[in-house]
Parts: structure tokens; sequence; C-alpha cells
């Protein structure tokens, strides 16, 4: 995890901006997410989620983001119920090496990088099972 320095050079900062049609947001965050500011981060993007009608994705714009520790993960996997929650498909786009070095370790990646593949329609085949160390079936009478 992410040690943030004595001394802060950026204070956290939340920014929200919705396309027109308030179907996509983006909410850029700035600064370190950790003890100090996860609650901060997640009443930010609570009140995101929950003002515009028919948002289908939220993405988190991490560019600026200088660090992540254990609080501010949790709040990320907080956010991550709510929008569930919601309907809501939550993306943390431009994650540093160290956003990204934390989702991997703690197999928490998947939650916030959406996967592209197009879903392929399952196909229900029926089969039959052979036995193929059966005798062979004898016909009554012989």
């Amino acid at each position: 995890m992410t040690t943030a320095p004595a001394h802060r050079e950026n204070e956290f900062t939340t920014a929200a901006a919705t396309s027109q049609d308030c179907s996509l947001m983006t909410l850029t965050i700035c600064g370190y997410l950790d003890f100090e500011s996860a609650d901060l981060f997640l009443a930010d993007a609570t009140q995101a989620i929950s003002q515009p009608l028919g948002l289908h994705d939220l993405r988190i714009d991490c560019t600026k983001l200088d660090g992540v520790d254990s609080m501010g993960l949790s709040a990320l996997l907080m956010l991550h119920r709510r929008t569930t929650a919601a309907g809501v498909r939550l993306c943390l786009d431009q994650r540093p090496a160290a956003l990204e070095r934390v989702l991997t370790i703690t197999g928490t990646r998947a939650y916030f990088v959406p996967h592209h593949q197009p879903q392929v329609p399952t196909v229900r085949v029926a089969t039959r099972r052979v036995a193929s160390d059966a005798p062979p079936a004898q016909s009554p009478g012989t």
C-alpha cells in the first residue's frame, strides 16, 4: 500500500461531470485516497450516483490520484457495492501504477475494470452418455 507523505502537496478533491443525457458520470479524484479522505470520497461519490436519473455508468478518473491505502480501497469497494445495488456500472480509469498494484495484489481488480468482451450467447446442446465399458445388450431369448 502507498503511504502518504507527512506534508501533503495536494488536498483531496473530487469533481463530477455528467453527460448531456445523464447516462454517464465521470468523477475525477485528486490527491491521496486514504484514511483521511475515504469518507469524503465515498460521500461525494454516493451523492453523485443518487442525483441523476438514468445513470448507467460511473467512471472514476484516477489520473491525479497520488496514492491509496487500505481505507481508500475499502471506500472503493463500498462504492462498488452501492453502484451495483443501484444498477450502475463502475470503472476506474487512468489507474496509476500504485493503484493497479493494490488492486492486483488484493484480487479486487475485476470489480473496477470492465471486461470489454462481447457476451457470446450460450447454446445448450443435448448430449447422451454412452458407456464404452458396458457389455453389448443381448436380445431376450438368446
